[in-house]
């Protein structure tokens, strides 16, 4: 869809109002005004993502069981308050919700605290996840895979790992998450909905997917630093008058790194580096 938006004006439009439609579908299902979602979230510092932000990008999109938004500790008051005031969610005891396997763990991911929401009338639920930084997406580079870290924001949505993602595949960030309960049954969730996710980089039908690509450039190569304000930042598909190029003037300064070394032959084992030590060290840049 990217690719065919920059052929010309009107695709680009049409385009647009595609991802439009589909972010307002999702929101619709859970019982949420799209426009009166999206000024609360661009007040309030707030992005959905999981898989609410995952089943945007395919025409054939999954019904994911919750929607999950990601908002900084000096938003999360008012943000809840707005949903207090304008919806018909309530906050409710965890253990209703999930079981004690469940991802979301205080202290851990870049999380700080959950709030748990339903619906009464419909059932719908929602999950309400106040970050450790600031900066709510930095969060979603703290994901088990590279599968989930894609986002909705008030002005558009984007795709950390678009030449993965749009082939249904993703990678996890750590070989080690191979052995994890919890991670081993969101796997299986994602498999069950039409997706793989690889342990590693190297295996063949991730190299077959990136393709021949310069190393260390760009959003297809894994190696190297990328900053949500450059190039090898997210992938935008942006809603109404935005456009890619705006959308990464206004992202935090947000770095992130998923594997060290400079070509994609180097026997470097994976790693991540703190969003928030990493944008530190970058705010002279």
């Amino acid at each position: 869809m990217v690719a065919f938006s920059v052929t010309n004006k009107e695709n680009l439009h049409n385009c647009k109002r595609t991802v439009r439609s589909r972010v307002e579908n999702l929101l619709s299902t859970f019982g949420l005004d799209y426009g009166e979602t999206m000024k609360a979230m661009r007040e309030h510092n707030a992005i959905i993502s999981g898989s609410s932000a995952l089943t945007v990008l395919f025409t054939d999109g999954f019904q994911p069981g919750d929607v999950d938004f990601y908002v900084g500790r000096e938003g999360m008051a008012g943000f809840l308050a707005w949903l207090e005031a304008n919806t018909e969610y309530r906050t409710v005891i965890r253990n209703t919700l999930v079981d004690p396997n469940d991802w979301y763990s205080p202290g851990r991911h870049g999380i700080h605290d959950v709030k748990w929401l339903e619906d009464n009338a419909t059932g719908m639920k929602m999950n309400v996840v106040t970050t450790q930084d600031p900066c709510p997406v930095s969060v979603i580079f703290q994901f088990y895979t590279t599968l989930s870290m894609n986002v909705i924001s008030w002005a558009g949505v984007g795709c950390a790992y678009p030449s993965l993602t749009t082939k249904r595949l993703g990678v996890l960030v750590g070989k080690e998450l191979k052995e994890n309960t919890r991670v081993q049954g969101r796997v299986k969730k994602a498999t069950e909905r039409g997706f793989t996710i690889a342990s590693s980089w190297d295996e063949d039908m991730v190299v077959k997917a990136l393709g021949p690509h310069e190393c260390d450039s760009g959003r297809v190569c894994p190696r190297g630093v990328r900053n949500l304000r450059s190039n090898r930042g997210l992938l935008w598909m942006t809603l109404d008058r935005w456009e890619e190029g705006e959308m990464q003037r206004v992202m935090p300064n947000v770095s992130w790194m998923m594997m060290d070394g400079r070509t994609c032959g180097d026997e470097i084992a994976p790693v991540r580096r703190s969003t928030r030590a990493q944008r530190a060290r970058e705010q002279d840049v």
